[in-house]
């Protein structure tokens, strides 16, 4: 009968539609045919073996993956399957890797699975929340605040945003209070933000340099008229007639050779 193969009923007529003579689903053409590949049924897709046998579950079709329920349907769009989210396009086939979906960015691994919280993407750290969406902009996870530019990620060292400048350690973790960088010393405030010019701390007056925020010490500094000695901690303390005379006669007494001769 022209090579196709055609289901009897048990009367001899030629059947059409779905039949399951052994336990499995067939699907036969209005002319009778049995259907094998990919065929559209009432709308809905589904996918028959070389034997024409309705398949479910994952099927690798052509190099590549698609899901078909526990019906034979051909699923797309956003999946949950076994506890993991998928997503497959329009014509079924699974998506793997970056997906930007209604306007927001998702990562799907190799697996396809939908990724969550941190995920290393060739050598540069992004994350994505509890519904996969991934994050741009300040971000406070696990009581540490992040910043992930608009690309998604993560940024570490010295950051100016916003008009303000911001240190992010190696862990991309912002940082707070004080803080030794590269060899000088900086305040950073509650927020996070870089402090410069005179700044009081914890009682104590500081001056930070406002081209780059370094601590200033073991120098003399001005302000208002008044000058201030900036210790070794950076901490400045008022220069009166006092500690200036102080100052100018320890000065002279390390400069002034001893009178004793040795073994005096």
């Amino acid at each position: 009968m022209d090579g196709a193969r055609y289901y009897l009923d048990g009367s001899g007529r030629m059947t059409t539609g779905w039949q399951n003579p052994d336990g499995a689903s067939y699907y036969l053409g209005t002319d009778g045919k049995m259907q094998t590949g990919w065929a559209q049924v009432n709308g809905a897709w589904y996918y028959l073996n070389n034997e024409g046998k309705m398949q479910t579950g994952w099927q690798e079709i052509e190099g590549r993956r698609y899901f078909l329920d526990a019906s034979g349907v051909m699923k797309t769009g956003w999946q949950d399957i076994d506890g993991a989210w998928y997503y497959f396009s329009a014509s079924g086939a699974m998506k793997t890797g970056w997906q930007n979906l209604d306007g927001v960015w998702y990562y799907l691994n190799g697996e396809g699975k939908m990724q969550t919280g941190w995920q290393n993407v060739e050598g540069r750290q992004y994350y994505m929340d509890s519904a996969g969406v991934m994050q741009t902009g300040w971000q406070n996870i696990n009581g540490s605040w992040y910043y992930l530019d608009s690309s998604g990620a993560m940024q570490t060292g010295w950051q100016d945003i916003g008009g303000a400048r911001y240190y992010l350690n190696d862990s991309g973790v912002m940082l707070t209070d004080w803080q030794d960088i590269g060899g000088a010393r900086y305040y950073f405030n509650s927020s996070g933000a870089m402090v410069s010019g005179w700044q009081d701390i914890g009682g104590a007056r500081y001056y930070f340099d406002t081209a780059n925020g370094a601590l200033a010490v073991n120098t003399v500094l001005e302000l208002d008229g008044v000058k201030y000695q900036a210790g070794a901690d950076g901490v400045c303390t008022p220069i009166t007639a006092e500690t200036a005379d102080a100052a100018q006669q320890t000065e002279q007494a390390q400069q002034t050779p001893s009178q004793q001769g040795p073994g005096h």
